[in-house]
């Protein structure tokens, strides 16, 4: 499956704005996001990361019970034709201090957006084959209960990983609801 996911996103990232791959990778950066499972996972099979295909929102394995290559491009690209939500409106990342994303999202479909939450994925690209697209960060999530049609909401998502200009970070910013567990918009930027 990991070969799979590679070699999807190699080619999306040349043709799709709209999608956005990261890796979850575990402990050998003390990584936040580390737990026991995939600690595990990780000695039993002496790897580096730990493969999950999450589509809009919603893992993959879930979806795909043998994802392939062409299983995951076709989910993609069905997900790509839907329409989106909300959209963001100019975000700003300080090029100081904790890495902050500020900015606000506009609700432009014709119905109100209900139960989602707002939050933002700080990545890191090392540069190397086996560590790009490293999660780094997961910022605590804003609740939106409502946020009707042609209405704007401003956020301000903190991370607790410092600005540094000669690393490659990157924010992602989520709007997720909370009932379907679906992408229902998101956003990314360098940091």
């Amino acid at each position: 499956m990991e070969q799979a996911v590679e070699t999807l996103a190699a080619e999306l990232n040349k043709v799709a704005t709209r999608v956005i791959v990261l890796e979850h990778h575990v402990s050998e950066f003390n990584d936040t996001l580390w737990n026991a499972d995939t600690e595990a996972t990780r000695n039993e099979y002496n790897v580096f990361a730990v493969p999950a295909v999450v589509l809009n929102g919603t893992d993959g394995e879930k979806i795909l019970w043998s994802p392939t290559y062409d299983d995951l491009k076709a989910e993609v690209f069905k997900i790509l034709n839907e329409t989106s939500e909300a959209s963001f409106i100019p975000v700003t990342i300080p090029t100081s201090g904790k890495i902050t994303a500020n900015g606000k999202l506009k609700n432009v479909s014709n119905k109100a957006i209900e139960n989602a939450r707002l939050y933002a994925v700080i990545y890191e690209d090392i540069g190397t084959s086996r560590y790009h697209y490293v999660v780094r960060d997961i910022t605590p999530a804003t609740t939106i209960s409502k946020l009707t049609p042609g209405n704007t909401l401003e956020f301000s998502l903190a991370s607790n990983i410092s600005y540094n200009k000669n690393r490659k970070y990157y924010v992602v910013i989520i709007l997720k609801s909370i009932d379907t567990g679906m992408v229902l918009q998101s956003f990314m930027k360098k940091a």
